[in-house]
């Protein structure tokens, strides 16, 4: 079963209920955030403009799911770049009652069932050479060393860029 799906605007409640109840554990990671963007309405809007992002092909928004097609998260392929650097940033949350299970994991593995917005049917295989199929829960994805961090390079990066985030550089 996939683990990802692309967003509707039906989720927008679910999504506003679940990180409610989750602003607390995702706090550490998130930015500041009023309370306005915990409502339906303001969730709503956001699905809404990422949906329109990815109709310009500038962004990939997703649904990460349970088993039982619940819903435990959302990950992102966005600020999709295309050209010489053909590239995109993804970001992701995973609900505290779903935290490691494997589900974030999985939704990464995933990433190249929806390459087509990123890369171009003439373009490489897909995101960072993964292969379909994601790993068994709590098993790493495999992401080779072109994934760095929360940024996928569709093409290898160069040798100055830090691999993982905890490697650059502190000031």
């Amino acid at each position: 079963m996939a683990t990802t799906r692309l967003v509707t605007l039906e989720d927008a409640p679910v999504f506003a209920k679940v990180l409610t109840e989750n602003r607390d554990f995702l706090a550490p990671w998130d930015p500041l955030r009023d309370d306005e963007f915990f409502t339906a309405e303001t969730q709503h809007r956001l699905v809404s403009e990422a949906l329109q992002a990815f109709d310009a092909g500038t962004m990939v928004p997703l649904a990460i799911t349970t088993p039982d097609g619940g819903l435990a998260g959302r990950i992102n392929i966005g600020g999709i770049v295309r050209g010489a650097l053909k590239s995109g940033g993804i970001g992701y949350w995973v609900s505290q009652e779903h935290n490691g299970r494997g589900l974030a994991t999985m939704a990464v593995a995933e990433i190249p069932q929806h390459r087509r917005p990123l890369a171009g049917p003439s373009d490489v295989p897909g995101p960072c050479g993964l292969s379909p199929g994601a790993p068994a829960p709590g098993q790493p994805a495999g992401i080779p060393l072109d994934c760095w961090g929360h940024f996928i390079a569709l093409r290898p990066a160069p040798p100055w860029i830090p691999r993982r985030i905890h490697e650059a550089p502190q000031p």
